[in-house]
Parts: structure tokens; sequence; C-alpha cells
């Protein structure tokens, strides 16, 4: 892992025009970048595409927009991902799920679509909180209380005396209940 002042050299290089520079940015943070967006993004496939986006993007724009006046590159680059990560979801969530075929070529099932739309307005009018109270636990109800409170993680650790794995564990289990409520919400 290469140190803060050596991938403040390297972006101005890179800035510069020098692809050696870009590359070594991207040997030494893509790694990192892909753990990061494994957490956000649906699988392993979605993420690396995530990632590809953020590198060309940063490429096209020669770290352009990038300052260190307003913060490292590292957060950055995160704030970045994590901003594509979620528009993508939301894309995904508008269009409803799309079938992929062997070749991975996206092809479009109107009754599908028309069957996500109606499955996203049950949601809607269901009572959330209740859904929530009813398939999570304790432990996974009070720390979705604390994440809505806006608490960091040291005051949630705190609050809850778990470890910090222990609630990276345990918010993990919350998102895939959640995700798994969203995409095949309960009968009423």
């Amino acid at each position: 892992m290469a140190s803060e002042e050596n991938l403040e050299r390297l972006v101005l290089a890179a800035q510069g025009g020098d692809e050696g520079a870009f590359a070594r940015l991207y040997e030494s943070l893509n790694p990192l970048l892909l753990r990061f967006l494994d957490r956000i993004c649906t699988g392993r496939d979605e993420a690396e595409e995530v990632a590809a986006d953020v590198w060309l993007r940063l490429w096209a724009e020669r770290l352009g927009s990038y300052r260190r006046e307003i913060g490292s590159l590292r957060a950055y680059l995160w704030r970045i991902a994590h901003n594509r990560a979620i528009d993508r979801l939301r894309v995904q969530r508008r269009a409803g799920p799309s079938a992929r075929d062997p070749e991975g070529s996206a092809t479009h099932d109107p009754a599908s679509l028309r069957d996500r739309s109606q499955s996203l307005e049950e949601i809607e009018a269901l009572d959330l909180e209740a859904i929530l109270r009813a398939h999570l636990n304790e432990r996974e109800r009070e720390l979705l209380s604390l994440l809505l409170q806006g608490l960091n993680p040291g005051e949630i650790c705190e609050r809850m005396q778990l470890s910090q794995p222990s609630v990276w564990r345990l918010r993990a289990r919350l998102q895939a209940t959640t995700r798994e409520l969203f995409r095949n919400p309960p009968e009423r």
C-alpha cells in the first residue's frame, strides 16, 4: 500500500497525463476499492463494474476535480464509488430485475418489469415498521434504530456493548434481511 504522500505524487503525475502513475494508483487502490464495493453492491461482478466505471471516469477527467484540500484521495475515490454504486442500485430498482442470457446481454421482459413495479407499490403500501419488527431480531432492530439516529460505528459498538467485527456482522445480516424483504415482500 502506497503512503498518502506517494499517492499524492502519483495523483499529480496522473493529472499531468502520466499513464504509468495512473496505473500505479489503480494497482494500489483498486483491491481496497473492490472490498469496499463488495459491501454495497449485489455481487462481485457488479462491484467490478462500478470500480471500472470509477477508474474510467477518473482517467477521462485526469483526476481533474480532485484537490488535496478536499480530503484524501481514498476518501474522494470511495465517495465517487459509493455514489456510483447507489446510482446503479436506484436504476436497477426503477428498471426491475433484468434477466441475463448466457452471453451476458440484458433482455427486457415487460411482464417481469410490471411484476417488479407492482412489488414496489405493494412495499410502499405496507407498514414498513411492522414488517421490520416481524422479520428482524431484537439486536438487528436495535442496530437499525441506532443507524437511523445517525450514530457512528464507535458509538454503536459502545451502546450495544459489542466489538466492531460483531457490529459489522450484525449489520451485514440486517442488510441481507432488509434486501430480501424488498426483493420478496411478505404477503399481507
